[in-house]
This record gives structure tokens, sequence and C-alpha cells, in this order.
């Protein structure tokens, strides 16, 4: 089951991923980001996004899926009265290592995690002790 240490521990690294990207943590290795140098070469990715992997990978299935079921759901806003068949279909049409990796290639996985969270609390979740950390 889905806990609020378990989304606070996905919220933190995701935050940090972010900072790295928004921030100018990817200003040290390539001082032109977002453009790439003359050798078309990306610059590195955070650590962050390989312990965010790794972490993931550890939890169990259905997590996974809650989490990104919910992050879908603030992507694609839809009815709340759907998000049980949202998840079902997520579990039929996207394989975990999928559903891993669209995770740690979200944007910004942090707001949208808290604004799915927010739209439709899980019950193993303290929706106002992940606010209080991510402002």
């Amino acid at each position: 089951m889905l806990t609020t240490d378990t989304v606070l521990h996905v919220i933190r690294l995701g935050t940090a991923i972010e900072d790295y990207w928004d921030g100018g943590g990817v200003l040290k290795h390539l001082p032109t980001y977002p453009l790439l140098g003359p050798d078309g070469k990306e610059p590195p990715h955070p650590p962050e996004e390989e312990e965010l992997r790794s972490y993931l990978r550890s939890l169990p299935s259905e997590d996974v899926y809650d989490l990104l079921a919910a992050v879908k759901l603030a992507w694609d806003n839809f009815p709340v009265a759907e998000f049980d068949t949202q998840l079902t279909n997520l579990k039929a049409e996207v394989r975990l290592p999928d559903a891993i990796e669209r995770l740690v290639r979200t944007t910004y996985l942090t707001a949208d995690l808290l604004d799915g969270l927010n739209t439709r609390p899980h019950p193993g979740v303290d929706v106002r002790a992940l606010q209080l950390t991510a402002a």
C-alpha cells in the first residue's frame, strides 16, 4: 500500500531532479544548456534519476502503478470517478519497467504527483504532510 513515506521519498528525489534541470545544476556540465554544444552531446543526467529508478524498482508494483495513476490524473484530468478504471488500464497496458521510466522521466514529478494526490487522496497518504514538505 502506498504510504506517506514512499511518496515523500519520491518527492525528495523528484525535486532534486527538477532542481538539477531547472536550477542550474546542468549548467556546470553544459553552460549553453538547453542548447547542445557543437558535439551534440547531452549533459549527464543527475544521479538522483538513477536513485529514483532504483527506489521505484524496489517498491511493490501496486505502489508504482498508484504513483503513475496519480501523476496521470494530473496530466489527463480525467474524472476522479474513473480513477479505478484508469488504474486497471495502466496495469494492463503499461509494463512495470515502462511505468517506472515514465515516472523517472516526468518533467515535474513533484507537482504532478501532488496535484494527482490532492485531486484523489490515497488512503495511506497524508496529503497535508506532503504539502508541508514540498512547500
